[in-house]
């Protein structure tokens, strides 16, 4: 009995990180042919980086990132993630 959970245990714990490492959405990132290039969505940031100083606990900070798209298609964003760090 001990045995069995312990390797159900181990079985879930290994689905559970392996589930970890997948991709959130199901958008890929593909290369683009040089002639896709010349027509594609480009966008720009005017700023990449914001620095966040001293800031109470519990405050919410929030900032908008601006960019513009100097590519020839329309630029299509699909799913904003974030991570830590």
């Amino acid at each position: 009995m001990k045995v069995t959970v312990v390797l159900m245990s181990s079985i879930c714990i290994s689905l559970f990180l392996l589930a970890c490492h997948q991709p959130r959405n199901s958008y890929s990132e593909t290369l683009l042919t040089s002639r896709d290039s010349t027509t594609a969505a480009k966008f720009r940031f005017n700023h990449k980086d914001y620095l966040v100083e001293k800031v109470k606990v519990g405050a919410l900070i929030t900032y908008s990132f601006k960019f513009v798209n100097d590519g020839k298609s329309p630029l299509m964003i699909r799913g904003i993630y974030t991570s830590c760090g």
